[in-house]
């Protein structure tokens, strides 16, 4: 999944020991340490970049993201050195204002989102993982309380377009108008 992790820009989000004074480049530390809250990671998202949220963090979030950056990836992170430990509880991603909480640009393409799960509140939710365009995939994901896991365009569950993916995912509690948790249309899509 994390296929360009050579060649990104890697961020870091620590919900217990972060600090968004920190610069976000380093998983521990002060200064070049990690960022402590949603905003103050995702606002240093550009193309080419990784944001990692820590395992067993709750990331409270008022109002939602628009990547307009190509070639994103947000997911997770465990240990020390930045790696992983799929064992940890994902990330938790709680959204207490309307729309979208991660939204894909439909000038974007290659937006992948990885091991988190997400919490909204009910039909103000849109999507947890929406996709305007092409190119999104959702990897290891889980959402409750919006309308659809991942919504096309904020108004309806579905992916837009095409060559979107969600692959081991999970929606529940999902409400409202269009709330069927996934629905997908046009060509090379695909839900495993």
């Amino acid at each position: 999944v994390l296929d360009q992790e050579d060649t990104a820009t890697i961020y870091y989000c620590d919900a217990t020991s972060g600090n968004d004074a920190n610069n976000g480049l380093a998983p521990t530390g002060v200064g070049v340490g990690p960022k402590q809250t949603f905003s103050g990671g995702v606002a240093l998202i550009g193309d080419n970049t990784i944001l990692k949220f820590k395992r067993g963090g709750t990331y409270g979030i008022s109002d939602g993201k628009n990547i307009t950056n190509n070639n994103v990836i947000i997911t997770s992170y465990y240990n020390n050195d930045g790696s992983d430990d799929p064992t940890k509880v994902r990330p938790h991603l709680v959204m207490s204002g309307v729309g979208i909480l991660l939204g894909q640009s439909s000038v974007t393409s290659g937006v992948k989102f990885c091991n988190l799960t997400a919490a909204g509140v009910g039909a103000a939710s849109a999507g947890a993982f929406a996709s305007i365009e092409n190119n999104v995939e959702v990897y290891n994901c889980e959402a409750s309380g919006f309308v659809g896991m991942v919504a096309h365009n904020g108004t309806q569950a579905g992916f837009g377009h095409s060559n979107a993916f969600a692959v081991d995912c999970y929606g529940y509690n999902m409400g409202g108008v269009g709330g069927v948790g996934y629905f997908m249309d046009l060509e090379q899509s695909a839900i495993l």
